[in-house]
């Protein structure tokens, strides 16, 4: 691990990674996480983390950026003590903005929905973010459609 982005989710994690990426690291952002590691990040949700999980998940991974990584970053680099930190930050009344625009686009869409419900990977994301907290994207796409 060389480099661990602790920014919020909307803070420029799309770019960095693509910075990652052109530097030729490999780079998991949000859809990674959950695609190859759903299992244990649930499992760290409920019931906790050591150094040695994350040594496991990560360690052919040059760089990490986007949830659920800004929250775990201190526990990560236990993990990586010689890892580099990046913290980007945005006005709150800029992310907030844009945070409601992604999370309303992804309730509207019905596709976006069906996918959450019925596909494998779809339905590993779904669970993910229960277990994070009450799924947005469900709710508010219940909310708009019935």
């Amino acid at each position: 691990m060389k480099v661990i982005y602790a920014g919020y989710a909307k803070t420029g994690t799309k770019t960095m990674a693509a910075v990652f990426n052109e530097f030729g690291y490999n780079t998991y952002d949000f859809f990674e996480h959950g695609y190859y590691h759903g299992k244990e990040w649930r499992k760290i949700i409920y019931e906790g983390s050591t150094a040695d999980d994350f040594r496991r998940m990560y360690k052919d991974v040059d760089a990490i950026v986007d949830t659920p990584i800004y929250i775990f970053w201190e526990e990560i680099l236990e993990a990586y003590p010689d890892a580099k930190i990046i913290f980007c930050t945005r006005s709150d009344e800029s992310w907030l903005k844009s945070f409601k625009k992604q999370m309303h686009s992804l309730a509207t869409e019905p596709l976006y929905v069906f996918m959450q419900l019925f596909s494998y990977s779809g339905w590993g994301h779904h669970k993910f973010t229960q277990a994070c907290g009450k799924s947005y994207i469900s709710t508010q796409f219940y909310i708009l459609y019935t």
